[in-house]
């Protein structure tokens, strides 16, 4: 999976707490960078997603499609930002090696492959598969550049430019507005990567102008930079 991917957040299916699955946008790929995170094979091939804080809550299981890949691990209170843990991919094969005796010696042995890559969807071709870009660092975008927001519902559109938020707006804490002339965000595109032409990381779409409104092409995110404030134990996978 990739920055851009669909990713449902499992309701409640019991008692008086029923709530519906929600889908939302895997945003930016990380690894943790803490000790513990490299002692074993397992630990190493851990990945995270950031996505927005109103996707999720701590413990809830996420699926890609019909598959669950993890556990959301921490909901920010400071701004709408989450982070979902995803599981490695574990396989297992049999491993022998020649003993002093002459005898081979086999044992089962499990090896893991990170399920989550450093990379954007920016693109699809007319199959409907996914043209990825590489992640090649974070930033912020510079005045008047034009850059991209990956939804996992609306798709990709890399026409968006940085303006003030407008007079009335309140779009949350940290959050930052850029402004679009093609097709706006919406239900569903919360969590997905602000991301330049080229592979830099700007930030995490978390709301936009409601339809129909005059705020319509409006979107906000929160820079990448206030995640790695209130969670300095992690780093960007580097496509």
């Amino acid at each position: 999976m990739k920055a851009g991917t669909q990713l449902i957040f499992e309701g409640s299916q019991a008692g008086f707490a029923h709530s519906s699955d929600m889908a939302c946008t895997a945003g930016p790929v990380l690894r943790a960078s803490g000790f513990f995170s490299n002692l074993t094979a397992s630990a190493q091939a851990f990945r995270y997603v950031i996505t927005a804080g109103h996707c999720a809550s701590v413990g809830q299981a996420v699926r890609v499609a019909d598959t669950q890949v993890g556990k959301v691990t921490w909901v920010s209170g400071q701004s709408d930002l989450a982070l979902v843990r995803i599981d490695p991919y574990a396989s297992r094969s049999p491993q022998c090696f020649p003993t002093t005796l002459g005898h081979h010696h086999c044992q089962i042995v499990t090896h893991y492959e990170p399920r989550a890559t450093g990379q954007v969807i920016l693109a699809r071709n007319r199959l409907g598969q996914e043209l990825p870009l590489p992640v090649t660092g974070s930033g912020v975008p510079q005045p008047r550049e034009i850059y991209c927001v990956s939804g996992a519902q609306s798709g990709v559109n890399c026409t968006f430019v940085s303006i003030p938020t407008p007079a009335g707006l309140n779009l949350g804490a940290h959050v930052l507005t850029s402004e679009t002339h093609g097709a706006a965000t919406t239900v569903g595109d919360s969590g997905g990567p602000v991301v330049s032409r080229s592979g830099k990381i700007y930030g995490i779409h978390v709301d936009g102008g409601r339809s129909g409104s005059q705020d319509e092409s409006i979107e906000g995110y929160i820079p990448i930079s206030q995640f790695f404030h209130e969670q300095p134990g992690y780093a960007l996978v580097i496509g």
